[in-house]
């Protein structure tokens, strides 16, 4: 499969101009450091390019980011409030690419295209043979063909092929169709 550099383009802009972090967002670590005298804080802005591995939303509190990075470490925290953000994304214009990361890059892209096809083949086979189906019982057939994938990324497919019109879920029934 090519991938046009106009493609690639998009991907990457796709991946960087958010609003909020997604997974595998580049950042930097944002500290703010006092002068010890009740100065005004200072803002730094950590060395490091670090990756956003994981996010756990939760209605009640603020989203929390785990960033990992290249050393090791990881940081867990939230974005913060508006002009005193945890994080600093890593924009384009800064990031630099080795042609193996390139590779991995678009190597990454292929496999999740060809995941969502393949999920997508299994859900609709399944809701069409064999009926209506709940979350839990179509996430199960999904896994039985994909046991080493988690059950969030199953449910994303899931999720956006509902968003997607694809199939619907009946909250009557609790099934999707």
């Amino acid at each position: 499969m090519k991938i046009t550099k106009r493609q690639l383009r998009r991907i990457i802009s796709e991946a960087i101009n958010t609003d909020t972090l997604k997974l595998a967002d580049l950042v930097r670590a944002v500290d703010y450091e006092g002068d010890g005298w009740g100065g005004d804080y200072k803002k730094t802005v950590g060395e490091q390019v670090g990756t956003v591995v994981e996010i756990d939303e939760d209605p009640d509190y603020p989203t929390q980011y785990t960033v990992l990075f290249p050393d090791g470490t990881t940081i867990m925290d939230d974005l913060g409030p508006p002009g005193e953000e945890r994080f600093e994304l890593v924009s384009e214009s800064k990031i630099k690419i080795t042609k193996r990361q390139l590779r991995q890059i678009i190597a990454e892209q292929i496999i999740h295209e060809r995941m969502n096809t393949d999920v997508y083949k299994i859900v609709l086979q399944t809701l069409n043979k064999q009926g209506p189906k709940t979350h839990q019982e179509l996430l199960a057939t999904v896994l039985d063909d994909f046991p080493n994938t988690s059950d969030d990324e199953i449910d994303g497919y899931i999720d956006s092929f509902e968003e997607s019109g694809d199939i619907v879920f009946d909250s009557a029934t609790q099934t999707y169709h």
